[in-house]
This record gives C-alpha cells, sequence and structure tokens, in this order.
C-alpha cells in the first residue's frame, strides 16, 4: 500500500492511499479531513461499481435458464461395481419407462469410485422423476494405427468390457426409481469381460 500519511486517533490507526481514499479505515471522523475523503464522490462511486459488478457475476452464475417444459431435477448418483470393485470410466444412460415420447436425455460417467453423477442433457445436474431403465458401456481400444514409421502394425481393434446385456436397453435388467429423498443401492454387472467388438456385416 502506499502510505501518504499514518495518523493515530483514540483507537486505531488510519491510512489514506493514493486518489484521495481511505482504505480500511475504521477510526472516529474527528477530524476533518477524515470525513472530508470518506465522503469523496470517487469513493462512492467506485463502491457502487464494484457492487453492482459483484451482483451481475451473482446472478449470472445462478440463473442459467433451462429448456422449456424441462421438469425438476432431483440430483442423483449412482453406485455400479463389477465383481464387486468400483468400475471406472463407463457410460451410464437412462431411459424413461413411464413415458415412451421422453425427450430428456440423462446419463453420466463413473469415477474412480464407480459413482456416476447424472446430469440431463449433459449440463443440467439431476434427473427428473421416474422409473428408468438403465444401461452401461465401457469400452477399450488396444492396438496402433499404422503409420509411415510402422505400416505393419495391426488394425486397432475394441473390446466391451460389460457384459452385453446391460449395453441394450431391451435386455437390461437394471432399473431405477428417481424420486425424492430416494437412496439408491449400487448395481453390481457381474464377472468382467472383454468381448471383441465387431462391425456391422462381420
Amino acid at each position: 500500500m502506499s502510505q501518504l500519511y499514518k495518523k493515530k486517533t483514540q483507537k486505531y490507526y488510519c491510512f489514506r492511499v493514493p486518489y484521495g481514499i481511505i482504505f480500511a479505515c475504521q477510526c472516529r471522523p474527528q477530524e476533518g479531513y477524515i470525513r472530508k475523503y470518506y465522503n469523496m464522490p470517487l469513493f462512492s462511486k467506485t463502491l457502487s461499481s464494484l457492487s453492482l459488478v459483484i451482483l451481475v457475476l451473482a446472478l449470472s452464475g445462478c440463473s442459467e435458464p433451462r429448456p422449456d417444459g424441462m421438469p425438476p431435477l432431483h440430483p442423483v448418483s449412482l453406485t455400479f461395481t463389477q465383481e464387486g470393485e468400483p468400475l471406472e470410466g463407463a457410460t451410464v444412460a437412462l431411459f424413461s419407462q413411464d413415458d415412451p415420447d421422453f425427450q430428456w436425455a440423462v446419463g453420466g460417467s463413473t469415477d474412480r469410485n464407480g459413482v456416476a453423477v447424472l446430469k440431463t442433457h449433459g449440463t443440467y445436474t439431476g434427473a427428473p422423476e421416474g422409473r428408468y431403465i438403465i444401461t452401461v458401456r465401457k469400452f477399450v481400444r488396444e492396438g496402433e494405427l499404422q503409420t509411415m514409421d510402422n505400416p505393419g502394425a495391426p488394425p486397432p481393434r475394441d473390446y466391451n468390457l460389460v457384459d452385453e446385456q446391460f449395453a441394450n436397453r431391451n435386455n437390461s435388467t437394471l432399473v431405477v426409481e428417481i424420486k425424492r429423498g430416494n437412496r439408491y443401492e449400487p448395481f453390481d454387472l457381474g464377472p468382467a469381460v472383454k468381448e471383441l467388438l465387431r462391425a456391422p456385416g462381420m
């Protein structure tokens, strides 16, 4: 802080910084110059502008518009395991059992603890109330792409690491009912698998 003077009153020190503003002044305005500088228009305008900026930033962070017709969302975290261990890096999707014309995409990805925090349309945290079928997918690619330096490399192959029944909404046995205040038990996806994915027509 650039200090031009420091003057002690009965209880506190007051500092004057450039532009004639009293900074962090808690002293009693017994001397005239303290009252004069504290009430300068520049100080008032600066404080008002700062308050306006803070208010605008706060409102912009809390008023994200939602699509028309979006129902209320409930925070949901679902846990997935495989052979009793957390399933990391899986893609989770939910499909409504109540409404065949349900238009809200609900899903998430599992973290290292096997927990997927659900979002709607990938942006809005939470999911609408209702009953859902759950699908879970996890893939891995092995092998290297052919390059000028490695023209003879075998083509990369993709493998499915979750039982195929859980990847299809028509076969999945995973169901959940989302409602306010519900607690959700972990879903175990059985033994680990590694199934080669084949291109259509192969």
